[in-house]
């Protein structure tokens, strides 16, 4: 075993099993960087940011991605426990200002069996809110859902809407 200390407090801990633990004191900030550029971090209030170099991808897996097949475990991003106010939570392929990039959300690429997609604005029995597809940000609204259940689907100008039953 291999232990670094700050004081009495352990800060790198390598353990004769091979297990790895790197600490802070507390209220104090962490950072795992590639030379001069943070990676990983954590500021003095425990907010974590995890950050690609610029131009290259950022991948988070929920399996082993070293296995010629793997079974995928759960995966969720939460802005909020749901016991108190959440925070906001966005998904985005790009930052505006620039040409950004496709984004899609689906249930997986199997060559069998898929799961659901499922969007909800009122997960549990609170306040529910709006549901909006959006194409662009002025009067890109193209199927809105309000709070009370009522449905608009706006085609753009000069197109047609279908809905198929």
């Amino acid at each position: 075993a291999l232990s670094l200390n700050q004081g009495t407090s352990p800060r790198l801990d390598v353990t004769t099993a091979g297990a790895v633990s790197v600490s802070s004191a507390s209220g104090q900030a962490l950072s795992l960087n590639q030379g001069s550029d943070s990676r990983v971090s954590w500021d003095s209030s425990g907010a974590v940011t995890v950050a690609s170099e610029s131009g290259q991808a950022l991948t988070l897996n929920a399996f082993d991605a070293s296995a010629s097949t793997a079974t995928g475990g759960a995966m969720r991003l939460s802005a909020g426990d749901g016991t108190s106010t959440g925070g906001a939570m966005s998904l985005s392929a790009g930052d505006g200002s620039t040409t950004g990039g496709a984004l899609t959300l689906a249930s997986g690429g199997g060559s069998s069996t898929n799961g659901a997609v499922v969007i909800d604005s009122a997960v549990g029995s609170g306040t529910k809110g709006a549901f909006t597809v959006r194409q662009g940000t002025s009067g890109g609204d193209r199927i809105v859902v309000d709070a009370n259940g009522a449905v608009d689907v706006t085609p753009a100008n000069g197109e047609s809407a279908t809905v198929t039953t």
